[in-house]
């Protein structure tokens, strides 16, 4: 027999009061207070363009030196990996084998290995 924690049960009774489904929620975060300014991104950007071979401490230690305030080589780091500037493979186009397939592209794939 599966019982139901107190804690769920009180969860489902005021979703269930509320109007709402009684499925999880999403736990992703509705705002991300954390993210640096778009502006710092794009200095970042600019810059590692013009020195592709420059990693996160020389980038940090770069714009330091040209006035721009940031916090932490981990955080150009960060926005780094998250904007993978002048790396072809950063774009969120689908590839054959990548995480971002699409279900079209495979039903494509089965449909074209099925003809063969």
């Amino acid at each position: 027999m599966n019982l139901v924690g107190g804690k769920t049960l009180y969860k489902w009774l005021q979703r269930a009061q509320q109007g709402q489904p009684l499925s999880d929620h999403s736990r992703r975060p509705k705002h991300s207070t954390a993210q640096c300014a778009p502006q710092l991104e794009q200095q970042v950007c600019t810059l590692r363009k013009e020195h592709p071979a420059w990693g996160a401490r020389k980038l940090t230690h770069r714009l330091r030196a040209l006035g721009i305030e940031v916090a932490a080589p981990s955080t150009v780091h960060a926005i780094l990996r998250r904007k993978r500037p002048g790396n072809a493979s950063s774009t969120s186009s689908p590839t054959i084998c990548g995480r971002w397939t699409s279900k079209v592209t495979w039903q494509c794939l089965v449909a074209r290995a099925a003809t063969r």
